[in-house]
């Protein structure tokens, strides 16, 4: 009940002269276990991968995002190293980036990589972490974004960039005031203002 003011847990022995009774303040624990569920119910409803490592670079934590990006099982997953899921890229405690980031140089390690599940899927995901401490050890807590989907629309866009500035004809492309946001190098040479 949120109105109380502590948590006791009570303990009873029964013995040959009655009962003893062992009453302990249990208020800092119970409020670590409802801080730790608010944690996770908010890690679960994010639509990103959230995930958590050891100082060994194992998983302690992931979330149901990360689980289904990965096609790994949870179970899998927890336990398991960083690099069943990163591979190669996955940052050790031994390479510059983790040394910066420990020494404080920088707030946080990012990277984009390819990542390929055991189905054979590739995806390309930005991945985003920090350092967690886990007890008297450093772990990481990281967050993981599919952009699978935004660099397949870049590299179209950028296709189509060359095409139009390929073409021997006058491009452009006018907005709504039909005012100039787009002209391609043919178009240029043909009304010769830059």
């Amino acid at each position: 009940d949120d109105t109380l003011d502590a948590w006791i847990e009570a303990t009873l022995f029964l013995s040959k002269t009655g009962i003893t009774v062992f009453v302990r303040d249990v208020t800092e624990r119970k409020t670590r276990e409802r801080e730790l569920e608010r944690f996770e119910r908010i890690a679960e409803t994010v639509d990103d991968g959230v995930y958590a490592t050891d100082h060994e670079g194992r998983f302690v934590f992931v979330n149901d995002a990360f689980v289904s990006m990965s096609g790994h099982t949870r179970a899998e997953l927890l336990g398991a190293p960083g690099s069943v899921f990163f591979g190669d890229r996955f940052v050790d405690t031994d390479e510059p980036e983790w040394r910066k980031l420990v020494d404080g140089e920088c707030d946080s390690v990012e990277f984009e990589t390819d990542v390929t599940g055991p189905s054979g899927e590739t995806l390309t995901v930005q991945n985003k972490f920090v350092c967690l401490e886990v007890g008297d050890e450093l772990g990481r807590v990281g967050v993981t974004r599919d952009i699978t989907d935004r660099k397949a629309y870049e590299r179209d866009l950028k296709r189509y960039e060359r095409i139009v500035e390929t073409v021997g004809d006058g491009v452009y492309l006018l907005d709504g005031d039909h005012q100039f946001t787009m002209v391609n190098s043919a178009f240029t040479s043909l009304t010769g203002y830059d």
